[in-house]
């Protein structure tokens, strides 16, 4: 969606509501809709039906990786 945010921002706003609270002011005009509240079952995503569907019986945990790059000639 084009949210771009620098390593300092992880720094200063270090929880969700404070980097959330930065994303909004920084591309508020990019909200021009509300779905409304979602009601009724909403079933298990991809990634967690195979998780629990899965033969593996030694699995404990669960990674996501990210990778962030850092433009370096900007100060």
């Amino acid at each position: 969606i084009g949210y771009k945010l620098r390593p300092r921002d992880l720094f200063i706003n270090q929880t969700i509501e404070k980097l959330s609270a930065l994303i909004l002011n920084i591309r508020e005009d990019v909200l021009t809709a509300e779905q409304g509240i979602l009601t009724g079952p909403g079933g298990l995503l991809p990634i967690q039906r195979w998780y629990f569907e899965t033969a593996e019986t030694d699995i404990s945990h669960f990674n996501q990786s990210v990778l962030l790059e850092i433009n370096k000639s900007k100060k």
